[in-house]
């Protein structure tokens, strides 16, 4: 049984204008017999050739199935005037993580996998990622690396406690710039939409069991200045909780984010796309819970007290004048007064019937620190505010201390 055939296009450049060739592919094809086709089309030895590809020349033994190209990708060939001797070792490069971690980017030899992994919002899922290179100033891919990356920030993707770089540089082909800036995109590798790479995704070479579950994945999820590791599964389960709990931390350069599953460890999510984990609900969810914390700690916060609504927002400096109370909800566009939070009129001067909030001031007791009203349900007297997560004592009404601990954590 033949196998099925596919097509590539090959632009030659050996002079001013590029030749385009047309080279039947098989599945077991590599660069070396690519070089053969091409040299039978042409009349070109194949030992004067040069396969580049997003930034570098390809080795003889690589092949074409590894580079996951889509159907509207070619490969340029440059024409060198004397014949070089081939080289043994792929001239590829590799993302090089720091600190005994190891790379993302495996040997671009090995067809089957990609050690890079993207969430693709046309697939709603996770899918290995493809990364491309183009000249930043003609958007030519036809391009050699001056210098070559060595991590995310390299890429012009900006980790947690490693500034944005941009000193990638490459000569270009197409538009004879010399050493101009490179623009890097990554792809899927199952419908070829540009992706967002997820940068704590990672091939678990060294079978490190999952801090959660103990079981050994094949991926695993390795946070910021963290030495753990969790498999996927528990990953996603274990952000659900969070985001259930609205237990995050907020971090400098991040904002709010989720922490290392393990108790005491500074590691957490750098990047918050991982959030599309959750599935594009879960990390829409994600936004706006985080948005309402950040609002939480401005002191022109309001939250909606409409019960179909309860949106969280602030006030412009323009609107914080205390002599005008009522104010209207930019998301349900209803009126409420700032201070009594009655919907439609301000009830701050009559006396209140309103048997909803006799009973809410009778069974519960305001946070000392946001004054959300707090009923406390069981359990010992240490309650964690849901609105601002401060800790405090419902016996007394104060933040929680070492004495409430011992005089009445159980009252």
């Amino acid at each position: 049984m033949m196998e099925q055939s596919k097509q590539i296009q090959l632009l030659l450049r050996d002079g001013p204008v590029p030749q385009a060739f047309i080279v039947d592919l098989i599945a077991t094809d590599t660069i070396g017999s690519i070089k053969t086709k091409l040299a039978q089309q042409c009349g070109i030895s194949t030992e004067l050739m040069k396969i580049v590809f997003c930034g570098r020349c390809l080795n003889e033994n690589t092949t074409v199935d590894s580079l996951f190209l889509g159907p509207l990708t070619n490969l340029t060939v440059l024409i060198s005037k004397v014949a070089k001797p081939s080289r043994a070792v792929d001239e590829s490069w590799e993302l090089v993580e720091p600190a005994n971690v190891k790379s993302l980017y495996e040997d671009q030899t090995n067809e089957s996998h990609s050690s890079f992994y993207v969430y693709c919002k046309k697939c709603k899922k996770m899918r290995r990622g493809k990364l491309r290179a183009y000249c930043a100033k003609c958007d030519s891919s036809a391009i050699m690396f001056v210098n070559q990356p060595n991590d995310w920030p390299d890429l012009g993707y900006k980790t947690h406690g490693a500034p944005e770089r941009n000193r990638i540089k490459a000569d270009c082909d197409d538009c004879g710039s010399k050493s101009e800036n490179v623009r890097f995109i990554f792809k899927c590798t199952c419908c070829g939409e540009e992706a967002t790479p997820l940068t704590h995704i990672r091939k678990n070479v060294d079978s490190l069991p999952c801090v959660i579950c103990g079981e050994i994945s094949n991926l695993f999820v390795s946070l910021y200045n963290c030495p753990h590791a969790t498999c996927n599964d528990c990953f996603t389960a274990y952000c659900e909780q969070v985001h259930n709990q609205q237990n995050f931390v907020r971090k400098p350069s991040i904002g709010f984010t989720v922490a290392c599953p393990v108790t005491g460890c500074s590691g957490c999510v750098s990047d918050v796309h991982h959030f599309y984990l959750l599935g594009k609900e879960g990390y829409e969810r994600y936004q706006k819970s985080a948005a309402e914390m950040f609002f939480v700690q401005q002191t022109l916060r309001q939250y909606c007290p409409n019960p179909d609504c309860g949106a969280a927002f602030t006030l412009d400096e323009a609107d914080n004048d205390e002599q005008e109370k009522m104010i209207l909800c930019p998301e349900c566009s209803k009126l409420y007064c700032r201070f009594c939070q009655s919907l439609s009129a301000c009830r701050c001067n009559e006396q209140s019937n309103d048997e909803n909030l006799k009973t809410i001031k009778r069974i519960s007791k305001p946070c000392p620190n946001c004054g959300a009203p707090t009923e406390r349900d069981g359990g010992c007297a240490h309650v964690r505010c849901l609105v601002c997560k401060a800790e405090w004592c419902h016996v007394c009404s104060s933040l929680w201390s070492d004495n409430c601990q011992w005089d009445h954590w159980f009252e």
